[in-house]
């Protein structure tokens, strides 16, 4: 049987503006729900049906189909879902020339399923066709009955239960109340048959509930509903992930959070589970990229004791125990290139003002973030202290690869980033008996928009054949958070493709 899964997700959205691609655990709200169409194996294509570009654009990097944009007369608050089924469903087999043995639907709203759930769904419907069921969607068990608990107004002001029992006597006892359901606005599956008839609502067919779980029933309407659903979320992903590498609910601080990798490490922290608390430089993007990813952010500059030491003393105060800090901020040579000037002069006419730049920023900073981060942990009974070197800590570089680039490898950045090796190691020997892990990664080049003559050059040196993607750093640094690096401490974990291999 051929299936069809359309998730609607109009532009306009008034309880929450924006709430379709509002950020969930470091996603938009709206890929939840298609990462878990594509995963459901009796579902053979995924499309989305929007009247906005900006979600088509995100539900299109998600991996699902955006073959036409809703028409304004069903995009407002009057249209009705019903319809926007039928025209989505007409759409769909005109422009792809197929046709379906049934049509799903996943409210985006709610991202608390299951891709078993939806799969049991179909199956159930599937089933029901011998009884000529048009249509089966998610409901539980109601909160309050109307038979027992729910009140309306009499005329005179006065309260009573909304229905008598079919003896037409008042119930007194819940259990003996009718079985009442609650509509959930999570999955539908429905016969195309059905959408192509002249019903104008769903119940106006032949319906049957699918029961889902009470903890997979609320749907985003409110900035109330979204901590809900990410409690129940991550609730989930721990339950998912009973592993060593299980990060759920750990708090991390992420010192350095707006550059290549520490962007990238943002969005992996929420996404993971994680509580993160994202810290950066006066002046970065940091408190935006807080806002983007629903996670507090802190402005810090890692040269100035006094705001470091007062930067954990109020992350301490709001978030309470620390599980792990990421020592990320850095000075690099790209970064300098950025400011103007010539920074890379030869050496014999380096200015000290680089030097002193880096080792303030790359040694000093870390210095005292490990110092006031480490205390904390310390104070609370452990945790992991991640240290960020650089291949060119552990190696000299290859000074050619940077012939006619706007940037090159400076003195500065290889002394402090040797520097924090040897402050990791030893931190690792002085904090080992409390519990307290301290360790270094060392990545090789990361991409970064560089020109492809230097991406050549570099590359060439590396026994992998290429620079590395965050992601292909970040898998180190999870580790690290996790437990499964419980008895690592004091090493260099490299991670460059193979450079320093040959």
């Amino acid at each position: 049987m051929v299936g069809i899964c359309v998730i609607s997700a109009r532009g306009g959205s008034q309880g929450v503006p924006g709430k379709n691609i509002k950020r969930v655990l470091g996603k938009p709200l709206i890929v939840w729900s298609i990462e878990q169409a594509i995963a459901t194996p009796e579902i053979s294509r995924v499309v989305v049906s929007t009247d906005s570009p900006e979600i088509a654009k995100i539900a299109k990097s998600a991996g699902a189909e955006v073959p036409f944009l809703r028409p304004q007369h069903l995009s407002n608050s009057e249209a009705g879902k019903f319809q926007v089924w039928q025209h989505a469903l007409e759409a769909c087999e005109k422009e792809y020339n197929e046709k379906y043995n049934f049509f799903v639907d996943l409210d985006c709203t709610n991202p608390l399923r299951d891709v078993d759930d939806i799969s049991a769904a179909i199956s159930q419907f599937k089933e029901a066709q011998t009884r000529n069921i048009d249509a089966v969607f998610s409901v539980c068990e109601a909160r309050k009955n109307p038979y027992f608990n729910v009140l309306e107004k009499s005329d005179d002001g006065t309260l009573k239960i909304c229905k008598k029992g079919q003896d037409g006597q008042w119930i007194v006892r819940r259990q003996d109340a009718p079985e009442v359901l609650e509509h959930v606005a999570s999955i539908y599956v429905l016969s195309p048959e059905f959408l192509k008839s002249n019903a104008k609502n769903l119940l106006e067919g032949k319906t049957e509930g699918y029961y889902i779980a009470p903890e997979k029933t609320f749907d985003l309407d409110s900035e109330v509903d979204l901590e809900l659903i990410e409690f129940f979320l991550r609730k989930k992903l721990q339950k998912n992930r009973q592993s060593l590498l299980d990060v759920v609910g750990k708090r991390v601080v992420l010192v350095g959070a707006t550059g290549v990798l520490g962007s990238y490490y943002s969005q992996m922290l929420v996404a993971e589970g994680c509580i993160p608390v994202l810290v950066d430089r006066p002046g970065s993007t940091v408190i935006t990229l807080g806002a983007e990813l629903g996670v507090q952010a802190f402005e810090m500059d890692v040269t100035n004791e006094q705001e470091v030491i007062t930067g954990f003393a109020q992350i301490r105060e709001q978030f309470g125990d620390i599980d792990a800090v990421i020592n990320n901020a850095a000075v690099t040579s790209e970064g300098l290139a950025s400011g103007g000037g010539d920074p890379f002069s030869p050496f014999e006419k380096s200015s000290l003002d680089v030097w002193q730049a880096a080792i303030d920023v790359n040694l000093t900073g870390t210095f005292l973030v490990a110092r006031e981060g480490g205390r904390l942990m310390k104070e609370n009974g452990g945790g992991s202290l991640i240290n960020v070197s650089s291949i060119y800590g552990v190696v000299g570089p290859d000074h050619s690869i940077y012939d006619d680039m706007p940037f090159k490898s400076f003195a500065g950045y290889s002394a402090s980033k040797s520097g924090v090796i040897g402050l990791t190691r030893w931190l690792a020997s002085w904090w080992g008996k409390d519990n307290l892990r301290v360790n270094c990664v060392s990545p090789g080049g990361v991409f970064n928009d560089h020109a492809v003559e230097f991406e050549q050059r570099y590359a060439a040196k590396t026994a992998m054949g290429r620079m590395a993607n965050p992601d292909d750093i970040a898998g180190m640094v999870l580790y690290l958070i996790s437990d499964a690096s419980k008895y690592c401490t004091g090493q260099n974990f490299i991670v460059d493709g193979g450079f320093t291999c040959q």
